[in-house]
């Protein structure tokens, strides 16, 4: 067995009272705390005992500090005259520790602790959270805005989508932990009053947070398995890939901060370097992933093998896509090119295909241009008719419906310029939506044809 082990903890920075009670029954079990890191927290084997556990904070101290701070020696110093021994700090909380069953009370006015732990979250707990509210309902904002006046361009989108509701649960975890302090102190202040002590946290506040940080993993995993289910693997590839680097990312950061506050740098040469590491870092990482996923094409579903012909390019291995030039014609050719773009989401689902070909014989280049469109609610397919049919409508361009028959289509319009027909079509079935774009008109038994390929 491992002599050392590590924890996930989710305490708040002012539940000194969870935390002493946990470390108390953590050494009873045989685990005595060595580190406490942001969320991981290093316990080390020892032999199980009844130890005593007190929480102290110092509101002055950062965490670009050298350690130890002269202000956390002087406390170290007075705390093992008391009998407690330093066992490590997180943020601005210090954490000692005794054997003695009745060792005297670290502790000892009520009203200076809460005014103590009040000064280190209007410090170091509200400014960060304030900015984080701010900046979600900045957002939260935009993108009700968004859904108001294009809310094709909201739900044809995942990551518009994710980003939403993860901005939406951030607001709201925020908004939870201001207020659970906000509501602790205030009872802290009457019990104080009364002649007792700071009010306990019970493990409330610690279960919403893991069932928050459950939440937001199930909604990361589902967010990349919605990109993937949307035919999006580039999507799903970059994103996978932007939160190993993410993760890469904090760690370096924390590291270098913490290596340089062992080797007592100062404080400003500690935020400096740290700053830097993390710009220097974000660029390389962050930009060297978005380098790879445009040089590879992840977006447009990766780059195809080709090769050269009267200077130009064409697919050694054309991609397979729902309606070919061939399917129309019944006709084969020697040289095709052929591209596929998918950027919809689980709710409407947008893909677009161009294809072109040459025949060899006649030298003669074919161009074919089609998207489709499938939204999955009767809401938005009546949104998404309606985008198609006013786009750039006005006097000199307008969509009229046309007999669907010939196409094999539920309705079917066709794009009119000054007054006259132009070879761009629209084909409905219930679920999917095709805008088509030939470089010839189409005969009728092509128009059947291509109804039976692109149906649903």
């Amino acid at each position: 067995m491992s002599e050392r082990k590590r924890r996930f903890e989710n305490f708040a920075l002012y539940d000194y009272q969870g935390v002493e009670a946990h470390l108390s029954r953590m050494a009873a079990k045989g685990w005595r705390l060595e580190k406490a890191g942001n969320s991981l927290w290093t316990y080390r084997q020892a032999e199980p005992a009844e130890v005593r556990y007190a929480v102290t904070y110092s509101h002055r101290v950062s965490q670009f500090d050298p350690v130890p701070t002269e202000e956390q020696e002087v406390l170290e110093d007075l705390c093992e005259a008391a009998g407690w021994s330093f066992v490590c700090d997180w943020n601005q909380m210090q954490i000692f520790a005794s054997e003695d069953p009745n060792p005297v009370p670290l502790e000892t006015d009520e009203a200076l602790r809460l005014d103590v732990i009040h000064k280190t979250m209007k410090k170091h707990f509200f400014p960060a959270n304030i900015v984080l509210l701010a900046v979600g309902a900045l957002i939260l904002a935009s993108s009700v805005n968004m859904i108001v006046r294009t809310p094709l361009k909201f739900f044809g989108s995942n990551g518009r989508m994710f980003c939403s509701l993860m901005y939406l649960l951030v607001v709201l975890l925020v908004m939870y932990n201001l207020g659970t302090y906000l509501l602790w102190r205030r009872q802290s202040e009457k019990s104080i009053a009364a002649g007792g002590t700071c009010a306990p946290m019970g493990s409330g506040y610690r279960k919403a947070a893991l069932i928050s940080l459950i939440f937001v993993i199930f909604c990361a995993v589902g967010y990349a398995a919605l990109e993937a289910m949307s035919k999006q693997v580039g999507y799903a590839v970059f994103y996978l890939a932007y939160l190993a680097l993410f993760a890469l990312l904090v760690v370096s950061v924390h590291g270098t901060k913490n290596l340089l506050k062992r080797r007592g740098v100062s404080k400003g040469k500690n935020m400096a370097v740290t700053l830097a590491v993390d710009f220097i870092l974000t660029f390389a990482l962050i930009g060297g992933l978005m380098f790879v996923a445009f040089r590879y094409d992840w977006f447009d579903g990766g780059k195809q093998d080709s090769y050269i012909y009267q200077n130009e390019r064409w697919d050694t291995e054309p991609v397979s896509i729902p309606l070919t030039i061939t399917d129309i014609t019944g006709e084969e050719f020697d040289h095709i090119r052929r591209d596929e773009y998918t950027h919809g989401s689980i709710l409407l689902g947008n893909r677009s295909y161009r294809e072109r070909v040459l025949r060899e014989s006649d030298s003669q280049r074919l161009n074919l241009e089609y998207e489709i469109r499938e939204p999955k609610t009767q809401w938005l397919y009546d949104l998404t008719l309606k985008d198609f049919l006013t786009e750039k409508q006005d006097r000199t361009n307008v969509w009229k419906e046309e007999d669907p028959s010939g196409w094999q289509a539920d309705s079917v319009y066709q794009r009119y310029m000054n007054g006259e027909p132009v070879n761009q079509w629209l084909l409905c079935w219930p679920g999917r939506m095709v805008q088509i774009i030939p470089d010839e008109e189409f005969s009728p038994e092509e128009m059947s044809r291509i109804g039976q390929k692109l149906r649903p």
